[in-house]
């Protein structure tokens, strides 16, 4: 008879790090399709690029979000647990900001400053958070 070991319990850790790695993709790819429809609202576009003080207000609203939440992700006194949701809030706040830029270039056409907003969401994503990368291998082993 041979012995059946039990299924190895996944590791909550890794989980939650594979699901950060999961919705850093997505983002970008939710960043990729919000650039395209600025940019096709630029094509057909005639109005003023002046964007509407509501929008910019939201749009620096949210980049000081994503900011403050990316920067207490890195903090060396939070659990990993803690990390995971202000990395998963970093990211939900730079694809609301996709989403502002983009409904600012449909709606009101101004096409420039919604690209600058998504460019800036683009480079608040660009990188990883801590969570997601790989671990790095430690010096002497």
């Amino acid at each position: 008879m041979s012995r059946q070991l039990p299924p190895p319990h996944p590791d909550p850790g890794r989980a939650l790090a594979r699901a950060v790695r999961t919705l850093h993709r997505c983002v970008l790819g939710l960043l990729a399709a919000c650039a395209l429809v600025v940019a096709l609202a630029a094509e057909s576009s005639s109005a003023q690029d002046v964007p509407p003080r509501s929008y910019t207000l939201v749009a620096v609203g949210l980049a000081l979000g994503v900011v403050a939440a990316r920067r207490l992700s890195t903090s060396p006194v939070i659990s990993a647990r803690a990390c995971a949701r202000l990395s998963i809030v970093s990211l939900a706040l730079a694809g609301a900001l996709g989403l502002v830029a983009a409904a600012l270039g449909a709606r009101h056409g101004a096409t420039q400053s919604a690209l600058v907003f998504t460019l800036a969401a683009a480079l608040f994503v660009l990188r990883p958070p801590a969570l997601a990368r790989p671990a790095s291998p430690t010096p002497g082993a």
